[in-house]
């Protein structure tokens, strides 16, 4: 949801009004999500606009600022205790729970430091280790790390974390060069997603990956190859 705001916000191609209605639309379910790290994320992207394009655009960078306001005060002041405690509270991204299972994978990665145990046995041994922890709640839902970077050094050890965040950090610094602002935000977002959720554990997000990974690279490469007005809708 996140990166079709993204694309949405930066294409001009398309008409205003259907653009401007499916935008609302994408961040009032961000909003009932109480997707923290995404509408984080969207925010930051709204500064990074308005801080690139200051001379342009007052009356948007107006209203834009307002917007994030008056949604912030709505939420804040009649939202319901639940809402509220999702959205701005630092314990439900950081909790405890979630560093308990943090620690686990960290000690099932000691276990096989250079290639990891293994998605054949990464199930059995961290309910084992959930069980000798006491984290029954944890090892009843079969809950993962809820981090892709713990994930990864768990079941495939260094090698695998040090491809990972290799391949990640490629791909970012590839589409920074060739100034391509939009998929720099997109693996912006993913890298920040990557440190709450185990996001590439799920075919979703695997096709997620694929689809933005091989796009980036086609657009750079278009871009390098002497195209300077190239962009996303373009690429599809």
């Amino acid at each position: 949801m996140v990166t079709s705001i993204l694309f949405l916000i930066q294409d001009n191609s398309s008409r205003k009004a259907p653009r401007y209605i499916v935008i609302a639309f994408f961040l009032l379910g961000l909003f009932l999500l109480t997707s923290k790290i995404a509408l984080l994320l969207f925010v930051l992207f709204i500064f990074y606009v308005l801080i690139t394009r200051i001379e342009k655009n007052s009356y948007q960078k107006i209203v834009l600022a307002i917007g994030i306001l008056v949604s912030t005060f709505i939420f804040w002041f009649f939202g319901s205790q639940y809402m509220s405690g999702s959205m701005f509270s630092v314990d439900s991204v950081l909790d405890k729970k979630r560093i308990e299972r943090w620690e686990v994978s960290y000690q099932i990665f000691k276990q096989e430091p250079l290639l990891g145990v293994g998605f054949e046995r990464i199930e059995q041994i961290r309910k084992e280790k959930y069980s000798l922890g006491g984290y029954d709640l944890a090892k009843e839902n079969d809950l993962n790390a809820h981090n892709q970077f713990f994930e990864y050094l768990s079941v495939n050890g260094a090698v695998g974390g040090f491809v990972y965040v290799i391949s990640l950090g490629f791909l970012f610094l590839m589409s920074s060069y060739t100034k391509d602002h939009l998929f720099s935000f997109i693996f912006f977002v993913f890298i920040l997603a990557n440190l709450t959720e185990s996001m590439m554990v799920r075919i979703q997000g695997i096709a997620y990956f694929a689809i933005f990974a091989s796009l980036s690279m086609a657009s750079s490469s278009i871009r390098m190859g002497g195209s300077n007005k190239i962009n996303l809708k373009t690429v599809v």
